[in-house]
C-alpha cells in the first residue's frame, strides 16, 4: 500500500515468532509441511487442542443440589 501511494515506512517489520506462523491456503504441499514439521520440537504429535487454545471460558462447574432448590 505504501508503494502505491508513494509513502516511506517508518516502522521496522513486525515479524511474529515461528509459532505464529499463518500459512495461506494454497501455500503450503507435502514436502513444505513435512520440512516445517521436521524443525518442529515434537514435530506434529502434539494433538491440536494442545497447541490452539481455547478463547472461550471453560464452564462453570456444576453446583451441588440444594435442599432449599
Amino acid at each position: 500500500m505504501h508503494r502505491l501511494y508513494g509513502h516511506a515506512l517508518k516502522a521496522a517489520p513486525n515479524v511474529p515468532s515461528r509459532d505464529a506462523l499463518f500459512v495461506p491456503a494454497g501455500w503450503d504441499s507435502r514436502e513444505r509441511v513435512d520440512k516445517t514439521a521436521s524443525a518442529l520440537e515434537g514435530g506434529l504429535d502434539r494433538a491440536y487442542e494442545s497447541v490452539v487454545l481455547s478463547l472461550e471460558p471453560p464452564p462453570p462447574p456444576p453446583r451441588e443440589p440444594s435442599v432449599w432448590t
